[in-house]
């Protein structure tokens, strides 16, 4: 599902999904930043966080990060760019899974 680009709003509609919105739709849409903005000057808020969900996405990071401090746990450290601990691999492996690291 996507939210049609229209300049009066958006309407779900289902699509394959493609980030080429060109083929679907002959008339010129707005850029995500310009349709952004213009939801902005006109106070419409629905692409964008209320204060009280930010705080509230943070008071459960704080709870995170204090669990993660006062156990014993020592998380794993991992190149950046890399597809993340091996021990990952592992993880998902005990349930029959395995991670699509295909590039």
């Amino acid at each position: 599902m996507i939210k049609e680009p229209t300049a009066s709003g958006f309407k779900l509609q289902e699509l394959p999904l493609d980030l080429f919105f060109d083929e679907y739709y002959e008339d010129d849409h707005l850029d995500a930043y310009e349709r952004l903005l213009l939801d902005a000057i006109e106070r419409k808020s629905s692409l964008f966080m209320r204060r009280d969900e930010v705080e509230e996405s943070w008071m459960f990071i704080d709870k995170l990060i204090e669990a993660i401090q006062v156990s014993d746990i020592d998380l794993e450290k991992y190149n950046a760019g890399s597809w993340g601990p091996s021990s990952s691999d592992l993880l998902i492996a005990k349930h029959g899974s395995k991670w699509n690291n295909d590039e």
